[in-house]
């Protein structure tokens, strides 16, 4: 009761999702990429309901090739006389789940070398964290050309080779925060009553160092993207007819003099969504870092 005899009603702590919730809400910037990233998945799920694959999206039409910029043709139409405001928009289709998935492969084979370096250290540690500095000191576009040789052109290859590319930056990032918690009391306490390592690792230390981990997740998606692009430009990526961004933009080089506006628009799309996903992640770093706390 306070001083008047009311009741004075239980104060109800906030849970750390909440605290970081509150904290990004107040990133103007984090804010901004992520409704970008939200307007960019829903391009992804709505647009076989709003474009036509067939007609609109790769049907050729050469009475409307090479149409500026105009009301019917937004973003103009290619040298085939497709539109291609469809086309970038659909692209999301190929783009944004080729940079999602090559991450969670990174994630994936990344997190469970660095988990084991970090935890167990010796000589696994040696030998997983050598490992990943030979594999990390490859340029990361060579090695994905190099795996896309040997798998063959495709989606799927194209997903595995940039993922593999990102392994050794999840490996790291994941160790540098096993090694911030190994040693801590409820690790100990763990260890004291006969619980296996595995369980130990995977149970407890690694749902404690999510949070660099899923910061890095974020903003290793926009490089992803740039690499799934790059590679598509070199004809190694996402095949033909299937627009994707980096496809596009090799499909404009020809024309870049008189019609630039065929790798302006890839181009900027591509720009803004790398954007989007360094400002998301951006935020998401600093409304986890505890030392942000009020």
């Amino acid at each position: 009761m306070d001083e008047k005899g009311s009741v004075r009603k239980p104060h109800k702590k906030r849970s750390m999702v909440q605290d970081v919730w509150i904290r990004f809400r107040k990133n103007k910037g984090a804010m901004i990429g992520g409704i970008i990233i939200l307007l960019l998945i829903m391009c992804a799920i709505l647009s076989p309901v709003i474009f036509d694959y067939e007609t609109e999206v790769i049907g050729q039409d050469v009475t409307q090739r090479l149409i500026k910029p105009c009301a019917e043709h937004w973003f103009g139409t290619d040298n085939l006389g497709r539109d291609l405001f469809a086309r970038v928009v659909y692209g999301t289709r190929a783009s944004l789940p080729v940079g999602a998935v090559a991450v969670l492969v990174a994630l994936s084979i990344g997190m469970v070398f660095g988990a084991v370096a970090g935890y167990f250290g010796g000589v696994a540690e040696s030998i997983i964290m050598r490992g990943m500095d030979i594999l990390g000191a490859l340029p990361g576009i060579m090695l994905a050309i190099a795996l896309i040789a040997v798998m063959g052109t495709g989606t799927v290859s194209l997903m595995i080779a940039v993922g593999v590319a990102s392994v050794p930056t999840f490996a790291r990032v994941t160790r540098a925060a096993v090694l911030s918690v190994r040693n801590q009391d409820f690790v100990e306490s763990a260890r004291a009553i006969g619980m296996p390592n595995r369980e130990i690792l995977f149970k407890h230390i690694i749902p404690n160092c999510l949070s660099p981990i899923i910061v890095q997740t974020t903003l290793r998606i926009g490089s992803a993207i740039i690499s799934a692009a790059a590679l598509s430009y070199l004809g190694l990526g996402v095949p033909a007819p299937i627009p994707e961004w980096g496809s596009l933009l090799s499909e404009g080089r020809s024309y870049l003099r008189d019609y630039s506006y065929l790798t302006i628009f890839p181009g900027l799309t591509i720009m803004i969504t790398v954007i989007a996903f360094n400002l998301l992640g951006d935020g998401l770093r600093d409304a986890m870092d505890p030392k942000l706390k009020q």
